[in-house]
């Protein structure tokens, strides 16, 4: 983990469990994208995880469970 921390200095915004989880998906995408030759989920992936450590770090955080609506709510269209 410390090494994935190195590699990319924005895994900091994420806990432990988080960057494991990173590193697997990428572990998973990386043999798959050079098997095939086909780099777009490995990019995408990527992107999105760097995007969510971006609003990590601008004060945005997990969802918890709780802060999650039991039952569907309707709204209106703004």
């Amino acid at each position: 983990m410390a090494s994935v921390r190195e590699l990319f200095a924005w895994t900091a915004e994420f806990s432990d469990a988080e960057v494991q989880s990173y590193a697997e998906e990428m572990k998973d995408l990386v043999y798959s994208a050079s098997e095939l030759g086909i780099f777009e989920r490995l990019i995408r992936a990527q992107t999105e995880w760097k995007e969510t450590a971006a609003a990590y770090a601008s004060g945005l955080g997990p969802v918890r469970a709780e802060e999650l609506l039991s039952e569907s709510v309707p709204v209106e269209r703004p």
